[in-house]
């Protein structure tokens, strides 16, 4: 469950870099590069750790094999 949490929180941070790094950018304010530049590479590394938290694979299994199949 709190991996779950985790990954809402990342995802919202993430999203919230990557919309003050456009918004920087379109205003283009003093020293904008830099800062662009750091929050869309915060907010892509919190969206993208935020979205490989979430369980969407499933293990799946083969009853001809008898394995488990990732």
């Amino acid at each position: 469950m709190e991996k779950k949490i985790l990954a809402v929180l990342l995802i919202f941070l993430g999203v919230t870099g990557l919309v003050m790094a456009e918004v920087n950018y379109s205003i283009g304010a003093a020293g904008s590069a830099k800062v662009v530049a750091l929050y869309a590479v915060l907010g892509a590394v919190s969206f993208f750790s935020g979205f490989g938290l979430l369980p969407f694979s499933e293990k799946i299994t083969d009853p001809s094999m008898n394995e488990e199949i990732i």
